[in-house]
């Protein structure tokens, strides 16, 4: 209701101010749509602002600046996928991307994680700066976990030219210093001692909840077979049981390293985008 109103009152100031037989033709031309975008924009009423620069851009298709607030605002409105979407329908050769565009376009191939994609485009595009280029670089890198190539690229920006890489190089080493749990020796561990690769891995509770089940039921499964022998139907539902939990907590260990790695790299990835998103 809000935005049916502020159109209305819009509509009516436009026509108070440019009043003609023909007025009402008039509220669809370049200027009012201008006008009106930019009101959009300014209230923050961006879901609403990209109908209109979608109009401004089809009117002067040639005004790169023009794209670039377009985008800008899909990105504002928070749904920079769909502004990824327009932009590779508008431009289906990347380097036919102008350089206006070139930054915001990079930026929504990161926040969708199109990092092979944006590594491709970086690479050949040649309107950013060295400094922009290294930066968007890093970032790809450092937002899919891959830290020592993020800080290679981090590295070649200029701290005078660009000042906020210095916080981007603490992250990407702090990141490249923390202590990352081997899947291989997590599951090593559980076949020799079950739930012991849970406890590497700083799953105690699992760990030791492992550790007795398969020792309890293993312990189960010897009094079974001790007093009946293989006919033991008590010994092979506890050797199962145990067998099966066994099996499961080794698999599971290699998973829990891995997951244990994955929290460690996404805290890091949390503060680049918190760094990158804020000072785009």
């Amino acid at each position: 209701m809000r935005n049916i109103i502020t159109f209305f009152i819009f509509s009516i100031f436009s026509l108070s101010s440019h009043f003609t037989p023909c007025a009402a033709q008039d509220l669809y031309d370049y200027e009012h749509t201008k006008a009106f975008a930019e009101h959009l924009l300014g209230t923050r009423q961006y879901s609403l602002a990209i109908s209109e620069y979608e109009r401004l851009v089809f009117l002067k298709p040639e005004d790169k600046n023009l794209q670039r607030t377009l985008f800008s605002t899909y990105i504002r409105a928070e749904n920079s996928a769909l502004g990824l979407k327009r932009a590779q329908l508008m431009y289906p050769l990347q380097e036919r991307i102008p350089a206006e565009v070139a930054p915001i376009y990079a930026f929504m191939l990161l926040k969708n994680k199109a990092f092979d994609k944006a590594k491709d485009f970086l690479t050949n595009e040649n309107t950013l700066s060295k400094e922009d280029k290294f930066l968007f670089l890093g970032t790809s890198n450092a937002l899919n976990h891959d830290w020592e190539d993020a800080l290679v690229y981090y590295n070649k920006v200029a701290t005078d030219q660009k000042p906020i890489v210095a916080n981007y190089r603490e992250i990407t080493e702090l990141a490249l210093q923390q202590k990352y749990k081997s899947p291989a020796l997590a599951t090593g561990l559980s076949i020799l001692i079950p739930g012991a690769g849970k406890v590497y891995t700083r799953d105690w509770k699992d760990g030791l909840v492992a550790l007795l089940f398969v020792g309890t039921t293993a312990w189960q499964a010897h009094r079974g077979f001790s007093r009946s022998g293989t006919k033991s139907v008590r010994g092979w539902i506890f050797a199962s049981v145990s067998t099966a939990f066994y099996i499961g907590n080794i698999f599971g260990s290699h998973k829990s390293a891995k997951f244990y790695n994955q929290r460690l790299n996404e805290h890091s990835q949390r503060e680049i985008e918190r760094i990158f998103y804020t000072n785009f």
